[in-house]
């Protein structure tokens, strides 16, 4: 009996400590964009010729944000979800939930930067990336997409 309630006690605990873990690889991920596609609209030779397009969730009530990331298209495959949930804001381009449309993308500003912090410019292959922001981090996990073609102004 003694060895029954002992057992069972150990149960107890440890269902306990992992229904209070902390760690977010039991949270669900949220639903990924599809297909980036970047565009080079102008010719002034900076970030504000690029139009990035992607096709957004259809259900967007959990995600506060998008951002697109520029990275330098030799260090993309090593890019990590990691890498973009920790990348300073000057480094990416945010984008509100209902700021994309399938006929509208955004455009990036003359002064945006890769995710090594140069500017945007011509003559360097890019590969896009996006990331999709959830509103509640305790309820669901960030997801990041990497495009796989490169991109050169």
């Amino acid at each position: 009996m003694n060895t029954y309630l002992t057992k069972l006690t150990l149960l107890f605990i440890l269902s306990f400590t992992l229904w209070t873990c902390t760690d977010d690889t039991a949270l669900p991920a949220l639903e990924s964009i599809k297909e980036i596609e970047p565009q080079d609209n102008d010719n002034k030779g900076d970030a504000s010729d690029i139009e990035v397009f992607f096709r957004k969730q259809l259900e967007t009530n959990n995600i506060q944000e998008y951002r697109i990331f520029a990275i330098k298209s030799d260090k993309a495959a090593a890019f990590t979800l990691e890498d973009a949930n920790a990348m300073p804001t000057e480094r990416y381009t945010q984008v509100g939930i209902n700021e994309t449309y399938p006929i509208k993308g955004k455009v990036l500003a003359v002064d945006a930067k890769d995710t090594d912090g140069d500017v945007i410019t011509e003559k360097i292959l890019y590969r896009f990336a996006v990331l999709t922001v959830a509103k509640d981090k305790k309820a669901f996990k960030n997801t990041l997409v990497v495009d796989e073609d490169d991109f050169e102004l």
